[in-house]
């Protein structure tokens, strides 16, 4: 069952790219994956021709398959405005760093971080180079430990990164 009302938008939003992309690394699917599930599924080979609705159908074909949407307002999912509890935090996963966290700052700065290396701006797209890059902007060894502010502040020399 859909959540959907008519949608006054025909194109996908920003916001609803985003969270399909970050479903895409997740959920560990590859390029070519996606192209399939989106050709096969909706006759398109890039989500940018997907429609608001549809895009929303693939979010929620993303969740069925494991993909977890947390944060202030659901994208394309769920009815306007709804909001989702935060999940209860877990112990990390073998070979993660306890030192990351998952508050949205947190994964915000290392998705950016990625981002960033993707572009080939950052050339080590480690945790490890993330949290040394962390401690220069704020003094800290862990992104747990940074004040709201100062992930602010590592957000934004992230952004002036991007921007040269």
């Amino acid at each position: 069952m859909s959540y959907y009302k008519s949608a006054a938008k025909s194109t996908i939003t920003k916001g609803q790219i985003s969270v399909i992309k970050m479903a895409q690394g997740k959920l560990g699917i590859t390029d070519d994956d996606y192209r399939t599930m989106l050709q096969e599924r909706f006759k398109a080979k890039s989500c940018k021709e997907l429609t608001f609705n549809q895009a929303g159908a693939l979010i929620e074909e993303l969740q069925r398959k494991g993909f977890v949407l947390v944060g202030a307002k659901t994208v394309g999912a769920g009815p306007v405005g709804a909001v989702r509890e935060p999940p209860l935090r877990e112990p990390p996963l073998q070979g993660e760093s306890p030192r990351v966290g998952n508050e949205p700052q947190d994964l915000k700065i290392r998705a950016m971080w990625l981002s960033l290396y993707d572009c080939g701006i950052v050339r080590d797209p480690s945790t490890t180079a993330m949290l040394a890059f962390v401690k220069r902007q704020t003094g800290l060894d862990a992104l747990p430990w940074c004040s709201v502010a100062e992930k602010s502040n590592v957000i934004e020399s992230l952004k002036k990164m991007g921007d040269k």
